[in-house]
């Protein structure tokens, strides 16, 4: 039996309309993002998230409640309505989108390749023939036979190599990319493209319960993109942009 955890309530954002502290929606997120498994990266993560949705209620008029969750019960307090949606990685695969509703993705997390900044490639068929590092399971690469993969129980190692000539690029997600070519590997390795599988942190609610929310979360979040109000915040927690 899970037990049921108190919420801890960090934001309560941003605008109302009235003099009611009564939210108009209930959002929960965990804040390890434990699912994502990105260790390193959940502060700036949990940030990001915040300030966005912040961002989102301000420009549409809505008072959000935002609550930390466990990861092992995010989905349970969902699923027994006791907030009306999550942030999260779950991928809209068919047998969720039997039961959720699924905004668009307000932060990539998919796959890209990283590569010595004097390499060309736009797509990973560029890239048939290299020497191409992956961590754990290859199948990300199945697609593209072509490539000669290397598996690496280390994205530190894998990267290394890379730089080093060792072996031509590594797979890894785009906010590791990310991180490691801003930092350790300025001006020596580079992201190659966007990531090539869709994946991300979406906002999801039961199915049919929360079209209004779904609908003011990605207006808003297109409002924020075209402003560069996003781009900001991408920048200003170190993500990938």
């Amino acid at each position: 039996m899970i037990m049921r955890k108190l919420f801890s309530l960090f934001l309560l954002v941003l605008f109302s309309c009235g003099s009611s502290s009564t939210p108009d929606y209930r959002i929960a997120l965990d804040p390890e993002w434990y699912a994502l498994g990105i260790p390193g990266r959940e502060a700036a993560i949990r940030a990001f998230s915040v300030e966005l949705v912040a961002e989102i209620a301000k420009k549409k008029k809505v008072k959000i409640a935002l609550y930390d969750r466990s990861w092992d019960s995010l989905m349970l307090g969902l699923n027994n309505r006791d907030y009306d949606a999550v942030l999260t990685n779950l991928r809209p695969y068919l047998f969720y989108e039997k039961l959720y509703d699924f905004s668009a993705i307000y932060l990539e997390t998919g796959p890209t390749f990283v590569i010595p900044t004097k390499m060309r490639g736009k797509t990973p068929s560029d890239f048939d023939g290299k020497e191409i590092a992956v961590l754990g399971s290859a199948e990300v690469l199945e697609k593209y036979p072509g490539i000669i993969v290397r598996t690496y129980d280390s994205v530190a190692k894998a990267l290394s190599d890379t730089y080093d000539g060792t072996i031509d690029g590594t797979v890894t997600d785009l906010l590791t990319a990310e991180a490691y070519c801003r930092d350790l590997y300025q001006d020596k390795l580079k992201v190659a493209f966007p990531p090539f599988i869709q994946e991300g942190l979406r906002l999801i609610a039961i199915k049919d319960d929360s079209d209004k929310l779904i609908k003011i979360f990605n207006d808003g979040l297109k409002d924020l993109q075209r402003s560069g109000r996003y781009d900001e915040l991408l920048r200003k927690w170190n993500l990938a942009h």
